[in-house]
């Protein structure tokens, strides 16, 4: 029994060397974080044992040369299934809203912008209804289906608990400093479209009824984020992160990149992604992305209503700098002046668990399920004409 518990000892410490982000959660997260692990390490809960190769003992069985990289590998054949299957209800979501539900509801003379994110315009609060309809089903389904499948408590799923408070400050900070420099990245992007005589659509519905307007700017700015952050750095980082840290802060990325409504915005989606899974992960709660996701979707909605108030688009474009320019001063002094007082809250220490992150990778795409999610990805964008 003494060499049982000291090999069950071994693998605690060696989840909390490799998986990094468990250093910033309480004591009671990381025990119910292994206790799930255990209690699911053949289906979606990875259990750590040793290095590679050596003899670990296990009860019943004395003394076995176990194959670590064999069972990562496994297991992470079917968290990457899983997660394919949820993106692929999302996709299949955002289908229905933006190509089947516009013939569905031209009765009630609401028009649909069906080359973007799935969002109504019109001036009556039956195309709020639909509105909101429409994205609690995109995140709810895929929401509910992973909870199921992956049988993970809330409270890990979600964990709420601020760890890292000096830089759960920073947040808003490094917020202001991205958003300022992809305004620069994406200024210039439209620029270049505009020059090629290709349409730059922007997606949020605008309303001349004021009612109308507050509820879609509620939707757009509070409400999707805070699902979006639900799915991506909730339920799916958690899942990730047992592979470790980086290879959840790269794939969660990724993921928000591909539910982006539009190709022309990936880099930057990508970009603002890392910055939200790394403050998620470093400050061991949800509710730092949240808060952050918040204020990127508030900045990125008003400079496109901009553009609906008479303003030439000479002037839409001095102003958008003009406000990035002021965010990026003020943030980049307050990052500047919290990197030097706190140093020592930054590093996030990326490693690997037992797989190299090449195989990680080519196990992640030649996953059926993955090419599936891929391909009708391609279809969508071709279909709704996103692919600029």
């Amino acid at each position: 029994m003494n060499v049982l518990a000291k090999a069950a000892k071994s693998s605690k410490d060696i989840t909390g060397r490799k998986i990094a982000s468990l250093r910033q959660q309480d004591k009671k997260y990381k025990e119910s974080y292994l206790k799930w692990q255990m209690e699911h390490k053949d289906d979606i809960g990875f259990y750590l044992s040793d290095k590679a190769g050596e003899y670990t003992y296990r009860q019943g069985e004395g003394f076995i040369n176990q194959n670590p990289e064999a069972s990562e590998s496994f297991v992470l054949d079917r968290v990457h299934t899983t997660i394919a299957i949820s993106l692929i209800s999302c996709l299949i979501m955002r289908i229905f809203c933006v190509i089947i539900l516009p013939y569905a509801v031209i009765d009630m003379h609401i028009a649909a912008d069906m080359t973007q994110m799935g969002y109504f315009s019109g001036n009556t609060l039956s195309s709020v209804v639909i509105n909101y309809i429409s994205q609690f089903a995109r995140y709810l389904v895929p929401i509910i289906f992973v909870m199921l499948q992956i049988k993970i408590p809330r409270s890990l799923a979600f964990p709420t608990e601020i760890r890292n408070k000096p830089l759960f400050f920073e947040s808003i900070p490094a917020v202001m400093v991205v958003y300022g420099i992809s305004v620069v990245f994406s200024g210039g992007y439209y620029i270049i479209l505009d020059k090629l005589n290709i349409e730059t659509q922007i997606y949020v519905p605008l309303s001349d009824n004021r009612t109308v307007f507050m509820l879609n700017v509620l939707l757009i700015t509070v409400i999707v984020p805070i699902l979006n952050e639900l799915l991506v750095r909730g339920i799916f980082m958690q899942m990730l992160k047992q592979f470790g840290d980086g290879y959840a802060l790269i794939i969660t990325a990724i993921i928000s990149a591909f539910m982006e409504g539009s190709v022309r915005s990936v880099f930057i989606v990508f970009t603002c992604a890392l910055l939200l899974g790394y403050f998620s992960l470093r400050t061991g709660s949800i509710i730092t992305p949240i808060i952050m996701k918040i204020a990127l979707s508030s900045l990125s909605f008003w400079i496109p209503y901009v553009k609906f108030t008479g303003l030439s688009t000479k002037n839409v474009y001095l102003l958008s700098y003009a406000i990035a320019a002021a965010l990026l001063i003020i943030g980049g002094i307050l990052t500047m002046m919290f990197v030097r007082k706190h140093s020592d809250k930054i590093a996030l220490p990326i490693s690997n668990i037992y797989m190299s992150t090449y195989s990680k990778a080519m196990d992640c795409v030649t996953n059926p399920a993955v090419v599936i999610f891929l391909a009708l990805l391609f279809v969508y964008h071709a279909a709704s004409g996103s692919l600029w």
